[in-house]
């Protein structure tokens, strides 16, 4: 959001011929409807250039051109008649939307005869921007609301296998880890992220007596288990999120072994989507490390001697030989 905003102030500030681009965008926006103010003193910086840069995230009133009674005197008039203050070589713009009333742009270095058709600018600015800002902050906040909710979801299927809970957590933090080792793009890794908490989706299907029986589980058990990576795929598949497309596919892959020996589908090597090997030895890790109803809780060094004697059997090798290279740092994670 903050980014959008500071691209726009910067080429407002370059149309008006700013000679030193001194530019500050301020609001208390960061809920939709909130109440107008009748006093600049609450508003925080978001984007600003020039001098006032160093005070992105601080308070208006924090920011010491601002502390002299000239320029309060202009803040207050903006926002009490809402509307544009020119004074001197500046001026200070209210900012104003259906939903929220409570933005000013203030910009200074202005040149001495700015027209009429860079006051119109100005203008046309100060109507548009916060509407801009307020629907980018709407994506975030549906995507943010999104992510808890499939951090929620699978927290409920593994609430129902291991009490202590911890997992989808731990499998996104490991999962992270290992993908930034990998190579994959900052993108990639955050799609990642929000995707791997649907694992074991699929699950949702195998009653509790299943989950949580301590001895050897019998053949049509195994089959059950077996089959529940296709309900999860099943489950999320056709969903127009891509999050949710890559969590259906991770769903559906991540019991696969390197080899091809895994199910549902005997995927073999690099046929298994690299989310899926990524999030099978976070999961497997993490598993292996934490007490659950039918085992008790492994080692580092036990959990790392398993991933190595599974390299090229059940786990992409490249991969254990990244966890291994740091497992400190992903045993320190695991911790956290």
């Amino acid at each position: 959001m903050e980014q959008f905003i500071d691209g726009v102030m910067q080429q407002l500030t370059s149309v008006l011929g700013c000679g030193e681009e001194q530019a500050m965008y301020a609001t208390d926006s960061f809920m939709i409807n909130c109440p107008a103010r009748s006093t600049s003193k609450d508003l925080t910086v978001v984007a600003a250039q020039g001098q006032f840069a160093d005070y992105i995230g601080h308070q208006v009133s924090d920011v010491d051109v601002i502390k002299s009674s000239q320029l309060q005197d202009a803040f207050s008039q903006a926002i009490s008649s809402r509307s544009i203050v020119y004074q001197d070589n500046y001026l200070i713009a209210y900012c104003h939307s259906k939903f929220s009333t409570n933005s000013l742009l203030f910009v200074s270095g202005l040149p001495s005869d700015l027209s009429d058709t860079h006051r119109d600018l100005v203008e046309l600015f100060a109507k548009n921007v916060q509407i801009a800002f307020e629907s980018i902050q709407l994506k975030v906040e549906l995507e943010s609301s999104q992510t808890e909710l499939l951090e929620r979801l699978g927290g409920a299927i593994e609430k129902r296998l291991n009490d202590a809970g911890g997992h989808i957590r731990n499998v996104v933090a490991l999962t992270g880890l290992l993908a930034s080792w990998y190579g994959l793009e900052e993108s990639e890794i955050e799609m990642l992220k929000k995707a791997a908490p649907l694992h074991d989706i699929g699950k949702v299907s195998l009653p509790d007596t299943l989950l949580k029986k301590q001895s050897e589980l019998t053949d049509d058990e195994w089959k059950q288990v077996k089959e529940s990576p296709l309900l999860g795929h099943e489950i999320l598949k056709g969903s127009k999120s891509e999050i949710i497309q890559f969590g259906s596919k991770i769903a559906y892959q991540h019991y696969e072994n390197w080899d091809g020996s895994g199910y549902p589908k005997g995927l073999k090597g690099k046929d298994i989507h690299i989310f899926a090997r990524i999030v099978k030895v976070a999961n497997v890790y993490d598993s292996l490390r934490t007490a659950l109803i039918y085992k008790v809780d492994w080692s580092h060094d036990q959990a790392m001697q398993y991933l190595k004697e599974k390299a090229g059997i059940e786990f992409d090798p490249s991969l254990i030989d990244l966890v291994e290279t740091n497992h400190q740092k992903f045993e320190a994670v695991f911790k956290s």
